[in-house]
Protein backbone atom coordinates (compact mmCIF):
# COMPACT_ATOMS: atom_id res chain seq x y z
CA UNK A 1 0.00 0.00 0.00
CA UNK A 2 1.04 3.35 -0.74
CA UNK A 3 0.57 6.77 0.92
CA UNK A 4 0.59 10.19 0.61
CA UNK A 5 1.08 12.88 3.16
CA UNK A 6 -1.16 15.85 3.37
CA UNK A 7 1.21 18.69 5.56
CA UNK A 8 -1.70 20.86 7.13
CA UNK A 9 0.57 21.83 10.13
CA UNK A 10 -1.88 20.42 12.80
CA UNK A 11 -4.42 18.79 10.48
CA UNK A 12 -1.69 16.65 8.18
CA UNK A 13 -3.08 13.49 7.35
CA UNK A 14 -2.32 10.60 5.04
CA UNK A 15 -4.12 9.03 2.20
CA UNK A 16 -3.64 5.83 1.89
CA UNK A 17 -4.69 3.95 -1.48
CA UNK A 18 -3.63 0.57 -3.16
CA UNK A 19 -5.36 -2.03 -5.73
CA UNK A 20 -6.67 -5.14 -3.64
CA UNK A 21 -8.90 -6.00 -0.40
CA UNK A 22 -5.45 -7.16 1.14
CA UNK A 23 -3.89 -3.29 0.97
CA UNK A 24 -6.99 -2.24 2.42
CA UNK A 25 -7.09 -5.23 5.35
CA UNK A 26 -3.92 -3.67 5.65
CA UNK A 27 -4.66 -0.36 6.35
CA UNK A 28 -7.28 -0.78 8.66
CA UNK A 29 -5.43 -3.17 11.05
CA UNK A 30 -2.65 -0.47 10.95
CA UNK A 31 -5.17 2.54 11.35
CA UNK A 32 -7.33 0.72 13.64
CA UNK A 33 -5.44 -1.65 15.57
CA UNK A 34 -7.64 -2.32 18.64
CA UNK A 35 -10.92 -2.81 16.69
CA UNK A 36 -11.56 -6.52 16.84
CA UNK A 37 -14.89 -5.86 14.44
CA UNK A 38 -15.89 -4.44 11.63
CA UNK A 39 -19.47 -3.44 9.24
CA UNK A 40 -19.05 -3.24 6.02
CA UNK A 41 -21.59 -1.75 3.58
CA UNK A 42 -21.59 -2.61 -0.40
CA UNK A 43 -24.48 -2.16 -3.01
CA UNK A 44 -24.17 -5.13 -5.66
CA UNK A 45 -21.89 -3.66 -7.75
CA UNK A 46 -18.93 -3.74 -4.88
CA UNK A 47 -20.39 -6.44 -3.45
CA UNK A 48 -17.25 -9.18 -4.33
CA UNK A 49 -14.49 -6.75 -3.22
CA UNK A 50 -16.43 -5.94 0.21
CA UNK A 51 -16.75 -10.05 0.58
CA UNK A 52 -12.98 -10.54 -0.07
CA UNK A 53 -12.56 -7.75 2.49
CA UNK A 54 -14.96 -9.10 5.51
CA UNK A 55 -13.05 -12.59 4.99
CA UNK A 56 -10.16 -10.75 5.62
CA UNK A 57 -11.71 -9.93 8.96
CA UNK A 58 -13.67 -13.63 9.38
CA UNK A 59 -15.84 -13.74 12.29
CA UNK A 60 -15.56 -10.04 13.43
CA UNK A 61 -17.00 -8.85 10.05
CA UNK A 62 -20.25 -8.21 9.12
CA UNK A 63 -21.54 -7.25 5.37
CA UNK A 64 -24.88 -5.49 4.68
CA UNK A 65 -25.72 -5.48 0.68
CA UNK A 66 -27.84 -2.71 -0.02
CA UNK A 67 -29.62 -2.11 -3.63
CA UNK A 68 -27.03 0.11 -5.53
CA UNK A 69 -28.88 3.56 -7.01
CA UNK A 70 -30.21 6.86 -5.65
CA UNK A 71 -33.06 4.63 -3.74
CA UNK A 72 -30.87 3.27 -1.24
CA UNK A 73 -30.01 7.03 -0.35
CA UNK A 74 -33.13 7.50 1.72
CA UNK A 75 -34.07 7.40 5.68
CA UNK A 76 -35.93 4.15 5.18
CA UNK A 77 -32.06 2.26 4.07
CA UNK A 78 -30.20 4.33 6.78
CA UNK A 79 -32.62 3.00 9.70
CA UNK A 80 -32.19 -0.59 7.98
CA UNK A 81 -28.67 -0.02 8.49
CA UNK A 82 -28.78 1.46 11.92
CA UNK A 83 -30.94 -1.66 13.12
CA UNK A 84 -28.81 -4.17 11.92
CA UNK A 85 -25.65 -2.39 13.76
CA UNK A 86 -27.60 -1.94 16.82
CA UNK A 87 -28.34 -5.93 16.81
CA UNK A 88 -24.70 -6.23 16.73
CA UNK A 89 -22.29 -5.58 19.89
CA UNK A 90 -20.67 -2.79 17.88
CA UNK A 91 -19.27 0.48 19.36
CA UNK A 92 -17.04 3.05 17.92
CA UNK A 93 -13.51 0.95 18.78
Amino acid sequence: MDSVRVNLGTRSYEIAFGDGSEDFALFLSRCCPRSGKCFFVADEHTVPFAKNLAQSFGSHATLAVIPSGESSKSMTQATELYTRLASLPADRQ
